[in-house]
């Protein structure tokens, strides 16, 4: 039997790898063969998208936690005069926020084969015979 290495989808810090087993009968039928392509095909899909997500400008901002949300609080100060506040915040450039949000456009859309419902369900299906620790991570992929 094959071995598979994934990478899990949180701390990407370890790869696992596991044995499948599979939990269908021995001689799968044509529908079931179909069905099990299908979800391999969805999360194909789905990890060229998130190359394509995380390939973005956008993405790789190493303030991508905070932009936006902090800013510089000014004071201008002149003798005689009152003084004058003002802040200022950066923001990332409308096409870069547009660019990214193209990318993630399909992850939310119903009626898209690599929308987030989906592709858990892909995981969820594909994970039966998985050790119980990646079996828990798809639930909880699946809550989230």
């Amino acid at each position: 039997m094959t071995s598979f290495t994934y990478w899990p989808l949180v701390g990407w810090s370890s790869v696992v790898t596991f044995e499948p087993r599979l939990c269908w009968h021995e001689f799968m039928t044509d529908r079931a063969v179909t069905q099990a392509s299908g979800w391999w095909m969805t999360l194909d899909q789905f990890l060229d998208r998130a190359k394509r997500v995380l390939s973005c400008e956008l993405a790789r901002r190493e303030d991508l936690a905070t932009v936006g949300t902090s800013g510089k609080f000014i004071a201008s100060l002149a003798e005689g005069q009152p003084v004058v506040w003002s802040m200022e915040r950066s923001h990332p450039p409308e096409s870069d926020v547009e660019s990214a949000a193209a990318r993630l456009r399909p992850l939310f859309r119903q009626d898209e084969r690599v929308q987030y419902g989906r592709v858990t369900n892909a995981l969820g299906a594909l994970a039966q015979g998985a050790p119980e620790p990646q079996r828990e991570l798809v639930k909880l992929l699946k809550k989230a």
